[in-house]
């Protein structure tokens, strides 16, 4: 049986509800939108089963309401009306400011999803709404930020050709969220196959090169994140770049060196350094025939006493 609380079931929903309300009536009026849109969305809230809540909260329902919002406006033809880039950034930078002064998360989570599902296969509505863009991902709401990464996911998948020459830019941004904002719009998922496909990712790996030696946390988790999951489909791949790195920066490799510190190894190298022990810690639980390789990169004690959670800085029991 099909759970009430699936994303299909919702966009069917939400069909239903716009047709009842003619929510396409209200289009142009974001405020009156608003109004008959919310209790909507909190009623489908309130359907999730508790247990169902962690992956399935506003974002989840904002998400779906709005590609089902899309199928009811495509299907609707209205005189003088027209759905153009332009026309969606002005209304949903509307209901983002409305949702701003009101205080409600899930009207900003649907105003974005509104704008990426614009731009979701039309580089040119993608261009349109780029200032806008690098406006949330640069926002003080980290959920903001995280939503916002969809229009680059999208524009990876779909037109790459013209993505990718932002992204080159984004990631020589002075601005660590705008530097984040690139690199996780290069992550391999579903939509983004080409990602993870060593024949076609030499451009992207150029890409997140750029940040291996980045000052900020924030950005190299985001990086190492990266390189770690293109370690289960490439783990050769990625060890020989993690070795070329290595090596380019002029870091001996010593058994201990792993817990470095700044210090000892520098500011650069020691960012570095942080990325490979990040990187490889799926190749370390799930490829034991390649820990020779991870041995030469990054020496023996990260695979003597690395945990990601108790002991990071990989230092032997004695020392701890």
């Amino acid at each position: 049986m099909v759970s009430a609380s699936s994303k299909g079931i919702i966009k069917q929903r939400t069909i239903e509800f716009a047709e009842k309300e003619h929510l396409i009536a209200y289009w142009p009026i974001a405020i009156v939108f608003c109004y008959k849109f919310l209790p909507f969305l909190e009623q489908e809230y309130a359907a999730i089963p508790e247990k169902e809540r962690i992956g399935k909260g506003r974002v989840y329902i904002a998400r779906a309401a709005v590609e089902g919002l899309f199928n009811y406006l495509k299907n609707r033809s209205v005189k003088n009306m027209e759905i153009t880039p332009t026309s969606c950034l002005s209304f949903s930078q509307q209901v983002f400011s409305y949702a701003l002064e009101n205080k409600e998360n899930f009207l900003r989570y649907l105003s974005i999803f509104l704008l990426a599902e614009v731009a979701k296969k039309d580089p040119s509505a993608f261009l349109t709404c780029e200032s806008q863009i690098l406006v949330w991902a640069n926002d003080k709401d980290w959920e903001v930020r995280e939503i916002t990464i969809e229009f680059v996911v999208n524009g990876v998948g779909y037109y790459p050709e013209i993505i990718i020459p932002r992204i080159r830019e984004w990631v020589s941004s002075l601005n660590a969220n705008i530097r984040r904002f690139g690199a996780e719009g290069l992550r391999p998922r579903g939509g983004t196959k080409w990602v993870r496909d060593p024949e076609q990712n030499d451009e992207v790996l150029s890409l997140l090169g750029q940040l291996r030696f980045d000052s900020s946390e924030y950005v190299r988790k985001s990086l190492s994140n990266n390189l770690k999951d293109l370690t289960k489909y490439m783990p050769q791949k990625i060890l020989n770049l993690l070795k070329s790195w290595v090596q380019d920066a002029g870091i001996p490799v010593t058994s201990d060196l792993a817990s470095k510190t700044k210090r000892e190894i520098g500011a650069d190298n020691y960012h570095l350094i942080y990325i490979v022990k990040k990187t490889l810690r799926w190749v370390k639980a799930k490829n034991p025939e390649l820990h020779p390789l991870v041995e030469k990169i990054i020496g023996a004690d990260y695979l003597r006493y690395f945990d990601e959670k108790k002991n990071i800085l990989a230092k032997p029991k004695s020392s701890m």
